[in-house]
């Protein structure tokens, strides 16, 4: 066979023998749900560029700013310009079924979304990937009442003994309306309620704000001076509330404080012993949504691998082991660490994905 012809055949993509097959590589548009610079998905967003980085992809980025119907405009119009291979991106909650139409009416795009925090009628008309939309081929998320129940354990259980002593009110500051927030504001409530040393007063809505937490916190802790435990849907809340009693010169180690997302002020608050708990771990979604492109990519995912069941859990930093975690939060672990050990493609034996961040 010429040299010329060995080379068509290597660029159409098929192989000759044991020889590798070539590709270019894929092109993977992700579209952050909020702004760039957002307190915890600018994480997200670096770690999948570093994960896309060592596995040879594609990436660009957009945003749809914290609302649905500017993320169904920003995909319209990227759509029509450009035509990515795969897409990473995560459904809003009351706009699961106009994303994933949109996305059908591009067939050859492979769809990889993350969290599920779908309207039970957003659960019954979209399904689970390959279901009713073709081309959606993964999800990654967890369980986000799962991880509520065990960072409320945790902070009920570090403030047992002021609960015992009388300080046994709790008092929680959520995220905004909708199934992402209802998932984890009802665990605090119902396990505080079931609690004999503790006694469940009030969730407000902070809307994610740290400045507006703040306010709601102090107004909160005058209503119900006996408050010991200060649940957070998020550490940016968290740290609201330490903001709060920072400026009130009041003891924040007094109260049990503690969030989601493992940001790095909530971490080093946590350290100081300010916070008492972040439960997280999800700052990795897209990396983790990167190891599956590339699997696909490779001809290697299992279908129905990432299908209607969390993909990973979260865990639980305190002060026992934040520092075996400090290592996992730091970005020259992720820029060393080598994301193929991770895949179907190099680890064909696995059942499932090692989605877990586990301290050593």
């Amino acid at each position: 066979m010429s040299g010329h012809c060995r080379l068509l055949l290597l660029i159409m993509g098929f192989s000759l023998g044991s020889m590798p097959v070539l590709f270019a590589a894929p092109k993977v548009l992700f579209v952050s749900p909020s702004h760039a610079g957002d307190p915890f998905f600018q994480y997200v967003e670096q770690y999948a560029r570093i994960a896309s980085e060592d596995l040879g992809l594609e990436l660009e980025v957009i945003y749809g700013d914290g609302n649905r119907l500017l993320q169904l405009q920003q995909l319209e119009s990227y759509l029509k310009q450009q035509q990515p291979h795969y897409i990473v991106v995560q459904p809003y909650s009351g706009g699961a079924k106009a994303l994933m139409d949109l996305l059908a009416g591009y067939p050859q795009l492979k769809v990889i979304t993350f969290e599920r925090i779908l309207l039970a009628s957003e659960e019954m008309s979209i399904g689970v990937p390959g279901q009713h939309y073709s081309n959606w081929i993964a999800e990654i998320y967890f369980d986000n009442a799962s991880a509520s129940l065990a960072l409320s354990k945790a902070l009920l259980e570090a403030c047992r003994s002021q609960a015992k002593a009388g300080r046994h009110d709790v008092i929680g500051l959520n995220g905004a309306h909708g199934f992402e927030s209802e998932e984890r504001g009802r665990m605090i409530v119902e396990l505080s309620r079931h609690d004999p040393d503790y006694r469940f007063q009030q969730l407000v809505y902070s809307q994610w704000q740290r400045d507006l937490a703040a306010r709601q916190s102090q107004q909160l802790l005058r209503r119900y001076p006996k408050t010991s435990v200060i649940w957070a849907a998020s550490d940016w809340i968290a740290l609201g509330v330490l903001d709060m009693l920072n400026e009130q010169a009041t003891e924040s180690a007094s109260y049990c404080i503690g969030g989601f997302d493992w940001l790095p002020e909530g971490i080093a608050a946590i350290q100081n012993g300010q916070l008492s708990a972040s439960v997280g771990g999800h700052y990795m979604m897209g990396a983790w949504a990167m190891v599956a492109v590339y699997d696909h990519w490779q001809g290697a995912l299992p279908a129905g691998k990432l299908a209607g069941s969390p993909a990973f859990a979260l865990e639980v930093i305190s002060s026992d082991n934040v520092q075996q975690y400090l290592p996992l939060l730091q970005p020259d672990y992720w820029q060393n660490f080598d994301f193929r050990s991770l895949t179907f493609r190099h680890q064909p034996e696995q059942s499932h994905y090692a989605f877990q961040l586990l301290a050593k």
